[in-house]
């Protein structure tokens, strides 16, 4: 498909106001070497329009006279003032580059379509290219290609190749309209509503899923504030002694932190492998939270631990022995019970 852009449309434009020009000046010479330029020139005078626009155009090339394109201003709009198609061109090619006359391209376009409405095949193509881009009259490509085709029925091959421009470039466009709207159709129909439903319930489940992991989060947290501040609040430092040989180990009141980050490698310091294999396998099922349970409880394992192998904390008084008595002495006590009895008879 051929697409027109703004740029190109103006250099084409440029282009043609160029051709135009060399055409006021060039074409249609009505004058010979050494024709009488006064003879036209009273012909002009005397109100006849094609005298006129000849005798412009002599003004704007020189040919015959000094070339002034204020004088050729002013005979080519007594022509166009007359209704002259081809002086009205003339008119606004030169209100369109500012030749005689100061730059107007609303006047530019008024002389155009003047010229272009008489049946000008060259003022049809530029009124096309006035809408087009929008010089001198308001943008409109609809009215563009009005011109563009009236150009186009005088074989005029620009206005022809515009024209085919404009059509494909609307037939593309319907096309794109026609698509859009049947995607449009096809996404708010009751199959296709009822095929996202599946993609509604999964978003909704996946929604769940992270509300879900955030409570489980907030929860974990919560649990750890508790712990740390039951722990830092209620356990004090405790220290075990080995009566055997009065070996001392303290039980600090930072275990539950040790615990609570280090829980494997504290348990397997401490002599404890089967909770620091536990507190491994435990910990990724768990999310974490095996951790947390050992800081709570690993204080009360250490304890239990220690008195297991017979420590007492210090400060306590240790355990009373109960010593076993030999077969002699049993018997021995039971002679002077018997002889207390005999005395307590007599």
């Amino acid at each position: 498909m051929v697409s027109v852009s703004v740029n190109v449309r103006l250099g084409i434009a440029m282009h043609t106001m160029i051709r135009l020009l060399f055409v006021v000046l060039f074409s249609c010479h009505v004058l010979a070497d050494g024709a009488d330029v006064a003879s036209l020139t009273a012909k002009a005078a005397g109100g006849d329009s094609e005298a006129q626009v000849e005798l412009g155009k002599l003004y704007l090339s020189g040919d015959g006279v000094p070339q002034d394109p204020h004088q050729a201003f002013g005979w080519m709009s007594k022509a166009a003032a007359k209704g002259n198609a081809s002086g009205q061109l003339a008119l606004g090619v030169m209100y369109n580059k500012g030749v005689g006359v100061a730059t107007d391209f609303n006047e530019a376009a008024k002389w155009y379509r003047l010229s272009a409405e008489q049946g000008n095949v060259v003022g049809q193509r530029m009124m096309g290219e006035a809408y087009d881009l929008g010089i001198g009259v308001e943008k409109n490509e609809d009215e563009a290609q009005k011109w563009y085709q009236r150009a186009a029925a005088q074989r005029d091959q620009e206005g022809a190749f515009r024209s085919k421009a404009y059509r494909e470039k609307k037939e593309k466009e319907e096309k794109q309209r026609v698509t859009q709207e049947a995607q449009i159709k096809k996404e708010t129909s009751p199959t296709a509503k009822a095929s996202k439903a599946p993609e509604v319930t999964k978003e909704k489940q996946n929604s769940e899923n992270i509300i879900t992991t955030i409570s489980g989060s907030i929860f974990n947290f919560m649990m750890v504030f508790l712990s740390v501040m039951l722990v830092m609040f209620w356990n004090s430092e405790v220290t075990f002694i080995n009566p055997a040989n009065g070996y001392k180990e303290k039980i600090s009141r930072f275990t539950w932190l040790w615990t609570l980050l280090f829980a494997p490698i504290f348990f397997v310091i401490k002599g404890y492998w089967g909770h620091a294999l536990i507190s491994f396998l435990l910990f990724t099922p768990s999310f974490g939270m095996s951790a947390i349970l050992y800081s709570l409880v690993s204080r009360s394992i250490l304890v239990s631990g220690y008195r297991r192998k017979g420590w007492i904390k210090e400060g306590e008084n240790p355990p009373r022995r109960r010593v076993r008595r030999t077969e002699h002495e049993e018997d021995d006590d039971e002679q002077y019970e018997d002889d207390e009895d005999d005395e307590n008879v007599r």
